[in-house]
């Protein structure tokens, strides 16, 4: 409790604050983010304007003031009551959230006549969706998932619709990225899902369990590439935290010199995607961005190494142990066969395969045309 109260302390207190009421708005975004906002206000969506929206910082970049004295007034101390409150001065048409795996987002109230709704921001795994949910208690009206497996699990926890796109970003990128030339100078990318940890998070025991995996994988990776001569090329994920995570690689490759680390951009989202379709086959073990990478019609394979942790391959569905472009078996043999065949499928036959897995696995819908039609008819609902 004392923590608690201790972090709490800490976000007032660094946080940004505004005296003033929020006005009322058509739309309420719920938990900031750059990236996608960027996106609805861009030319190709202008889903609403710069005047249009309110924006709740859910990690206390700002705090509004006038809502929290609202809440200490009415004795409501919850993160869920201060949202609640900011909902019920804005008024909007329309409450928008990409925290589609955070419970309080379930829990915030609405009138009949306003719609929430939610976007999968990343792949999910059975620790990180199944909350427990009253479907009479929550109230969403739309949620856009990866897959059709996931939206089948959706409408088991939830009374709503729920539709099927893929990823958003990759929806929205992969007509642009495709329309450049991009030469495939990568011959083999492993994802990297470096973490550097935060010691009073993680215990050594969760944070070895959390990182063996990786070790593992990607040494065995590297002793692949260079029996084949070819450089190992790996997709860094924090341009803050570089040198960390290329001192990581570096101990595990044991100075060896074989490999790159590519350094991402600071304030681009794009060149992760970029990277992959400059790839000839992308690796990695449980990274969304393996199964948007899979969903750009990229060859991709799978290593399924932290399986026991709940993180399982093509999670909800109960794959077999290996396939067509995956395996959970920790085997140097294994993982030869199993690149040396993706490696030499043909593009048809590659299409063949993304075809049959791709309900179970991620959709596409570029340009996220979905989307756009039913956020522009939700905006168009008459509120009292």
């Amino acid at each position: 409790m004392f923590l608690k109260l201790l972090k709490i302390g800490f976000i007032f207190l660094f946080s940004k604050k505004i005296l003033k009421p929020p006005k009322k708005k058509k739309v309420l975004i719920i938990g900031d983010t750059e990236k996608y906002l960027n996106i609805f206000l861009g030319k190709d969506y202008e889903l609403f304007s710069k005047n249009d929206f309110e924006l709740i910082h859910v990690w206390g970049e700002k705090i509004n003031l006038y809502i929290v004295l609202k809440c200490l007034i009415n004795l409501k101390f919850k993160f869920t009551d201060y949202c609640n409150e900011y909902i019920q001065e804005v008024k909007p048409k329309i409450l928008l959230s990409v925290l589609d795996n955070y419970k309080f987002i379930y829990d915030l109230k609405k009138n009949k006549y306003q719609k929430k709704i939610l976007i999968q921001n990343a792949y999910r795994f059975g620790d990180t969706i199944d909350f427990k949910i009253n479907t009479k208690k929550y109230n969403v009206d739309h949620v856009f998932v990866f897959s059709k497996s996931v939206a089948d699990k959706y409408f088991n926890l939830l009374k709503c619709n729920v539709h099927v796109i893929g990823s958003f970003f990759m929806n929205h990128l992969i007509t642009k990225i495709r329309k450049k030339k991009n030469s495939k100078i990568y011959p083999y990318l492993y994802i990297s899902v470096f973490r550097k940890l935060n010691q009073s998070k993680f215990s050594l025991n969760k944070k070895k369990k959390f990182t063996e995996a990786e070790k593992e994988l990607v040494k065995n990776i590297y002793e692949y590439t260079s029996k084949k001569k070819k450089k190992l090329f790996i997709l860094g994920t924090n341009k803050n935290t570089f040198k960390d995570e290329f001192d990581y690689y570096n101990n595990i490759f044991q100075n060896k010199k074989n490999w790159k680390l590519l350094k991402p951009k600071k304030r681009s989202y794009k060149y992760a995607y970029e990277q992959i379709f400059k790839s000839k086959l992308v690796l990695g073990l449980d990274s969304t961005l393996l199964y948007e990478s899979f969903a750009a019609g990229i060859k991709t394979i799978f290593f399924d190494y932290r399986t026991k942790s709940n993180r399982s391959f093509g999670w909800p569905n109960k794959f077999k142990n290996t396939g067509n472009f995956w395996t959970n078996k920790r085997s140097k043999k294994v993982l030869k066969n199993l690149i040396d065949k993706v490696s030499n499928t043909s593009k048809k036959n590659w299409q063949r395969i993304f075809m049959k897995y791709k309900d179970e696995l991620i959709s596409i819908d570029a340009n996220n045309n979905k989307f756009k039609e039913i956020f522009k008819l939700s905006l168009k609902i008459k509120s009292t």
